[in-house]
């Protein structure tokens, strides 16, 4: 843990923020730290996702319980996780940090909240599907320990996740289902 982080009170977190599960009070600001995230696709050959509408406030509110936030100095989020057990692991829905606060460890430290809930409740593996050629998406997760699956060893629901990516124009040649081992 680094002197940053102890000042934040959480393990990982940067300071001046907080990494906390989400609140009720949080949800409808996350819609705008997605469409802020979203702005680091305009520069790339993806800028359409960048037009993408985000997720639903009623989509984040089913996922409290396994939903994290980055919140700074004035407890307001700048960026979010959230997950579910799915197949006897925990698959990450989706990680989007606002643009002015990217590149300072809050992916990161999302990252660790939930592999620390997964172990706390017993999973062995948390997963995620991604760009594999994006470098803040597949090679940064696989700087963080996880490891492309090939298709033959996805379970089901990854197969699906992927497919369903498909349906809403990503090409499935640059996707990739990624898993961390738990130690």
């Amino acid at each position: 843990m680094t002197d940053r982080s102890r000042r934040t009170g959480e393990p990982g977190a940067p300071a001046p923020y907080r990494i906390r599960p989400t609140q009720a009070a949080d949800l409808a600001r996350l819609p705008d730290v997605e469409r802020s995230a979203g702005e680091r696709f305009r520069a790339s050959d993806l800028a359409w996702v960048a037009g993408e509408p985000p997720a639903l406030v009623e989509s984040h509110a089913r996922h409290l319980g396994w939903h994290w936030v980055a919140a700074d100095a004035d407890d307001v989020p700048v960026a979010f996780l959230f997950a579910r057990p799915c197949g006897g692991m925990v698959h990450i829905g989706e990680i989007s940090v606002a643009l002015p606060h990217q590149g300072r460890g809050l992916g990161r430290a999302l990252i660790a909240a939930v592999c620390a809930e997964a172990r706390r409740q017993g999973f062995a593996k948390v997963t995620l599907t991604t760009y594999r050629d994006i470098a803040w998406n597949g090679p940064y997760y696989a700087s963080l320990g996880f490891r492309e699956m090939a298709p033959e060893e996805q379970p089901p629901f990854l197969r699906e996740q992927l497919a369903e990516e498909a349906r809403h124009g990503h090409d499935p040649a640059r996707r990739a289902a990624m898993v961390l081992a738990l130690a």
